[in-house]
């Protein structure tokens, strides 16, 4: 709605008051209202959406700031509804990916070992069943408890980046995540008329990759000396070859901030092909397995019960 309304010329506090109107008493109602507040008392976006830290990306925070700073908000809400449609869009086919391989491992994990124990237990169905569903629930206290201080203290979302950002093979996704982040905004504040320094500071600022960041910004002090762009941008080591050439190619032709947005659009295109097809490898791997581990265990309990009863017999 934001990007419909800027579009139309009309003003972000008034997009946010219709959008608090259609949502009603929700959430979302209750977010939005500090942040109209603020700018209706004539503080700028950027502080105003900073206010619900709590609940904003710092990503989100970052790039409406450079935006703002350019007098390049619509196109920031342009971008921003299109990262968080793509994101939706991969967490609906990695959920419809994963259903299948998740039914496996409840089988595997509940249901047989609750079915071998009705077999074997000398108690009712109904007894054993509430005993076993109180053990599940009791195991599963520890990881609820720690999910919610999580939670809580707004730290689920932090320690999954951090995590992530260290693990194969989240970190070179959200390395490259990051240089589609800094090359579109790089354009947007070069088009909007920031100096070429300024802009490559705020634009690594819209990463939210410390690691990229501190990289990208040693491209400024060799821009102020006189360096090409091309040149000073290699020299971090963050970018690839392709990206680099169309950045030169920006330069010569005086086209630079047409060009940036092509190096974004190469590397979204790449890593969203490369996330979905180890997407796929994983689930093509996961389901085999799976299977394998559910068929012994199940022949493990055939066999428990059976030298069960030979043992019964021998007994009597």
């Amino acid at each position: 709605m934001l990007v419909q309304s800027s579009r139309g010329s009309v003003q972000v506090d008034r997009s946010l008051e219709l959008m608090m109107r259609e949502h009603g008493k929700t959430r979302l109602r209750r977010l939005m209202s500090p942040i109209t507040d603020h700018i209706k008392r004539g503080g700028t976006l950027a502080d105003a959406f900073r206010l619900q830290r709590r609940y904003v990306p710092e990503q989100f925070l970052e790039l409406i700031d450079a935006a703002e700073r350019g007098g390049k908000a619509e196109i920031a809400f342009e971008y921003l509804a299109h990262d968080y449609e793509k994101r939706l869009e991969f967490l609906r086919a990695m959920t419809r990916q994963l259903l299948y391989p998740l039914l496996l491992v409840i089988i595997a994990v509940y249901v047989i070992p609750w079915y071998t124990g009705v077999m074997t237990t000398a108690l009712s169905v109904e007894e054993f069943t509430c005993r076993y569903l109180f053990q599940i629930v009791i195991s599963w206290l520890p990881f609820l408890g720690v999910f919610a201080v999580l939670r809580h203290f707004d730290l689920i979302e932090k320690l999954t980046y951090t995590i992530a950002s260290r693990t194969w093979p989240w970190r070179g996704i959200l390395h490259q995540m990051a240089l589609v982040r800094f090359f579109r905004t790089l354009s947007m504040l070069l088009d909007a008329g920031l100096t070429v320094p300024r802009a490559i500071e705020r634009a690594a600022a819209t990463t939210v990759n410390p690691r990229v960041r501190a990289a990208l910004v040693k491209a400024v002090p060799m821009v102020q000396q006189g360096t090409e762009l091309t040149t000073a941008l290699k020299s971090t080591g963050m970018l690839p070859e392709l990206a680099l050439e169309m950045v030169r190619t920006g330069e010569f032709s005086g086209r630079l901030e047409d060009l940036l947005r092509k190096p974004a659009q190469y590397i979204e295109e790449s890593t969203t092909h490369y996330v979905y097809m180890l997407q796929y490898t994983l689930v093509a791997l996961v389901i085999p397995i799976i299977i394998v581990l559910i068929i012994l265990m199940q022949i493990a309990a055939q066999v428990t019960f059976v030298f069960r009863l030979i043992r019964e017999m021998l007994a009597h």
